[in-house]
């Protein structure tokens, strides 16, 4: 008897140490926890330092600035894997859900010899590289942009350097540079369908290796992102995409840049990649 009371008393006292040890480790946890708190706490509020942002508002513009600047990025970088390589290739269309503005009435019709269908206000047509046709799709039909403003000493979209593989589409990533709608949201996600239209149609079509830029590191979506601008690009091509009050395509050398405001600068981007198409000359 006397030994299994003994034994019972070390099992209690076995059961008691193991429920100490628990209930310290819990403590520490805590602890530990509330730390990694406080640290968080610090380096958010020295984040908001950095950045200039000093309420909830300017926090919320910050993360929809840097998110409009992901989904940028992530076009380029998305289209290579969505192209397909077969007999009939469809460009795509990066697509808004909002009506776009056109003036045109006709459903249907014939412009440098090829033909333009309207569906669901889109424009599509078949255009033969080869033995490869390509199912062209666009916001607008050649005649709605044909007349765009165009600049500079090279007509032609592919000059030496639009020769190479290698393709740098490039914006400024600065969303406060950017105007506000009518329902006071940023314009800047029209660059991204401007960067969307142009990358899918020349790496589809013209096979070109497109790499996603910025012109300056305003943004921390872009401090991974190489830093390019027509001053500093020699000899690479580069298309520049920016926000401007009228639409215009501006040949400077190795360096397109493309310009406009809201629909206005799609179409802008669409009258470059006809011009590549030899659409519009």
């Amino acid at each position: 008897m006397e030994q299994n009371d003994i034994k019972e008393q070390e099992s209690l006292q076995e059961t008691n140490t193991q429920e100490q040890k628990q209930e310290y480790q819990k403590e520490e946890s805590a602890n530990q926890d509330n730390l990694v708190s406080d640290d968080t706490k610090i380096t958010l509020a020295e984040e908001k330092e950095d950045y200039g942002i000093s309420d909830k508002k300017s926090i919320n513009v910050t993360i929809v600035s840097i998110i409009s600047i992901v989904v940028i990025i992530a076009i380029i970088a998305s289209i290579p894997y969505i192209y397909n390589p077969e007999p009939k290739i469809s460009t795509g269309l990066v697509k808004i859900n909002a009506p776009h503005p056109t003036s045109e009435k006709a459903k249907e019709y014939v412009y440098n010899n090829i033909e333009f269908m309207r569906k669901d206000d889109f424009w599509y047509a078949d255009l033969k590289t080869g033995n490869t046709v390509y199912s062209t799709e666009f916001y607008y039909g050649p005649r709605e942009i044909e007349n765009i403003q165009t600049a500079g000493e090279n007509g032609n979209v592919f000059g030496t350097a639009f020769q190479n593989e290698k393709l740098y589409v490039t914006f400024d990533p600065n969303e406060s540079k950017y105007a506000r709608s009518e329902n006071n949201e940023s314009t800047m996600k029209y660059v991204a369908l401007a960067v969307g239209q142009i990358d899918t149609h020349f790496i589809k079509t013209f096979k070109k290796e497109i790499i996603a830029a910025c012109t300056n590191e305003e943004s921390p979506a872009c401090f991974s992102r190489p830093i390019i601008t027509c001053e500093n690009s020699t000899d690479t091509a580069v298309i520049f995409v920016r926000e401007a009050a009228k639409p215009k395509i501006t040949f400077a050398g190795n360096c397109t840049i493309i310009e406009g405001r809201e629909w206005d600068l799609i179409k802008a981007a669409e009258n470059l990649v006809m011009r590549a198409y030899a659409i519009i000359g």
